[in-house]
């Protein structure tokens, strides 16, 4: 299979928010509640994009294979970051029937090569700590816990975040 990565347009915008809350019910199922989950629209979703491609807000790359929008990724730089030498991967999700596909790894690659060349020197991501397969897929890409955790209430929940970083070789 051959898929094509490239820079979003405001014609995946459908296809980016449709795949969004898919994938996101998918991935997240029995890590998060479900009232959280269902609350996770695609209107909500397709506006947020709608901004973030339409208005440039950060870097977004899509995976198509055949036409098909099959997996996506948005980047930026890292608040609190003063050098501007960090960047943050805040989304990356792969169409559920596409997993296990090399997909996530090409969007990295993707994203790690237009960060170097934009002279970034790392990159950080967060991931639940209990979401195991993110955290063995990051592992084998070559990102790494920094310590640095964060919690979040959601409803009667909690939610535990690590974070990964990588450094990127210029």
């Amino acid at each position: 299979m051959s898929y094509n990565v490239r820079k979003a347009v405001m014609e995946d915008v459908s296809a980016i928010a449709n795949l969004h809350v898919n994938s996101w019910a998918v991935a997240y199922k029995g890590l998060m509640p479900e009232s959280y989950i269902a609350r996770f629209s695609y209107e909500r979703r397709h506006k947020l994009w709608t901004r973030m491609v339409g208005e440039q807000l950060a870097h977004v790359f899509v995976a198509a294979y055949d036409h098909d929008i099959v997996g996506f990724m948005c980047f930026d730089d890292f608040r609190g970051d003063d050098t501007g030498k960090i960047a943050k991967v805040s989304t990356l999700y792969v169409r559920p029937d596409f997993y296990r596909k090399g997909i996530g790894s090409l969007l990295l690659a993707r994203c790690e090569s237009e960060l170097v060349r934009l002279d970034y020197e790392k990159v950080v991501l967060s991931s639940l700590e209990s979401n195991e397969s993110a955290l063995r897929f990051y592992s084998s890409q070559g990102y790494q816990a920094t310590g640095e955790t964060n919690s979040e209430q959601l409803d009667d929940y909690i939610l535990h975040e690590v974070e990964l970083a990588k450094a990127l070789l210029s």
